[in-house]
């Protein structure tokens, strides 16, 4: 997800040429399991990007939500 989110940022801005933006986030997403392997290794913990957001919103006592935009669950 990262990779697209990025690959679309940068594009959009004209901030390398293609090729090599495609490129690059190709090696970086290969190379990605690796950095989460040593990462877990120091003592972090691997989570989806929605599951981050509800455990933060749960520490910060902030009320439960649906959906990745923060709309507010209904009840």
């Amino acid at each position: 997800m990262t990779f697209a989110r990025r690959l679309g940022r940068d594009l959009t801005e004209r901030r390398k040429p293609p090729a090599l933006l495609v490129r690059r986030g190709i090696q970086l997403l290969r190379a990605e399991p690796v950095v989460l392997r040593r990462q877990v290794a120091l003592g972090c913990r691997a989570a989806s990007a929605g599951r981050i957001v509800r455990e933060v919103r749960a520490m910060a006592g902030a009320p439960e939500t649906t959906g990745t935009h923060g709309e507010p669950a209904t009840t």
